[in-house]
């Protein structure tokens, strides 16, 4: 809820349903139904929205501790994960808001992947291969599309997606910068929404000077409001 106005929300809509996989929103959440109005309803689900990581932990952590250690055997584990239908695809919403893909989807899965395999391996985290790493970021991809997947078939009229989509570190002794994507939305291919709006934005996440004197960490931010598509089929052959 720090990433969004909710009360321009409560402005427009009547009843509003909260996801999070993450606890620490609870309070956030008990504050703003404290504000809402008799008629107002605010409903809250503290759950994993892909409705796969707590599952394809368990998973992992079964297959570490019944595997020898074996880089080929774990990449193929790792590629045949497959998300279920999110849980957001129960109700049918008239609008929905996806804030934060990044932290709350792939990333999450990535750290559970390499604490686990750091703990049962006995490595530390910057010991795994690139090989492994690539397979690593192949099923944080899933996940990803998993979610897009379920926001496509949601039905619901608009779409809001907010998120980091690359991350720029710089240091004081370098003049050029090092680039990498977070999130990988050009590769989606939408087939019952189309993009009426578009924006983005630079957020120095870690200013140089503040946390670290050697290097700083800024992302960029996109937004993208997304309305459903009347005329898919018409809108194919334009």
């Amino acid at each position: 809820m720090l990433d969004i106005d909710a009360r321009l929300l409560l402005d427009k809509f009547a009843r509003i349903d909260l996801f999070d996989s993450d606890p620490s929103a609870v309070p956030y959440w008990n504050k703003l139904s404290r504000q809402v109005e008799p008629k107002q309803i605010i409903s809250k689900h503290l759950v994993d929205l892909t409705g796969a990581i707590d599952a394809w932990t368990k998973s992992l952590a079964k297959f570490l501790s019944t595997t020898k250690p074996c880089e080929h055997t774990l990449c193929t584990f790792l590629s045949e994960l497959h998300a279920p239908p999110p849980v957001f695809l129960m109700n049918r919403y008239h609008a929905m808001f996806s804030i934060n893909i990044l932290s709350q989807i792939p990333i999450f899965w990535r750290d559970r992947t390499i604490k686990l395999i750091s703990t049962f391996w006995g490595i530390k985290p910057d010991g795994i291969s690139i090989h492994l790493n690539q397979a690593i970021h192949m099923s944080m991809q899933r996940l990803l599309d998993g979610h897009l997947e379920g926001l496509d078939r949601s039905g619901a009229e608009l779409l809001v997606l907010i998120t980091d989509t690359e991350i720029y570190y710089y240091r004081r002794d370098q003049s050029s910068w090092q680039v990498e994507t977070a999130v990988d939305f050009e590769s989606f291919r939408w087939r019952n929404y189309f993009c009426t709006r578009q924006q983005s934005w630079l957020w120095h996440i870690l200013p140089q000077g503040l946390e670290d004197a050697d290097h700083g960490v800024i992302h960029r931010v996109e937004a993208y409001e997304l309305r459903r598509d009347t005329m898919p089929s018409l809108r194919h052959l334009i």
